[in-house]
């Protein structure tokens, strides 16, 4: 028996020979549907390649971000950036230039001002620590808030 999909591309080849049936000889048009038939299939196999190769890179792109991500505080470095963009491997580097010396010492101070412990912001394990309490008390209701 001939799968639904190979009678779909069949059909289809065979309308697309029927405005030529008077003027070709029915072991012509045969070979002309067999043919259409063929390069129906190497489409398809291209395209299931296509579709393999693309999971495979957003696979490969999702763990390059997660692995961005989960860096943090001291664990962050600038070769984090160099890494989550080689993974895009279209070639182009991070670019690493700062501008002005006195302006990204700016920058950088205001980061640290803000988020470190003595800043206004809570610390990343802080706020870690926080989620981890809140989802204790989502699983476990009758325990107590904790302060929180």
């Amino acid at each position: 028996m001939i799968p639904r999909e190979a009678m779909d591309i069949l059909s289809e080849a065979a309308q697309a020979i029927e405005p030529m049936w008077p003027s070709t000889s029915l072991p012509e048009a045969v070979s002309k549907l067999f043919e259409a038939f063929h390069a129906t299939q190497i489409d398809l196999q291209a395209a299931q390649n296509e579709v393999a190769r693309l999971a495979t890179d957003n696979l490969r792109l999702k763990s390059a971000i997660i692995e961005h991500r989960s860096q943090k505080a001291d664990d962050r470095c600038i070769e984090d950036d160099d890494r989550l963009y080689e993974a895009v491997g279209d070639g182009i580097k991070c670019d690493r230039r700062v501008g002005s010396k006195d302006e990204m010492l700016l920058n950088c101070s205001r980061f640290i001002q803000r988020r470190c412990e003595q800043g206004h912001w809570p610390t990343y394990a802080a706020l870690e620590a926080e989620l981890a309490q809140l989802k204790e008390n989502v699983n476990n209701p009758t325990a107590k808030a904790g302060g929180l």
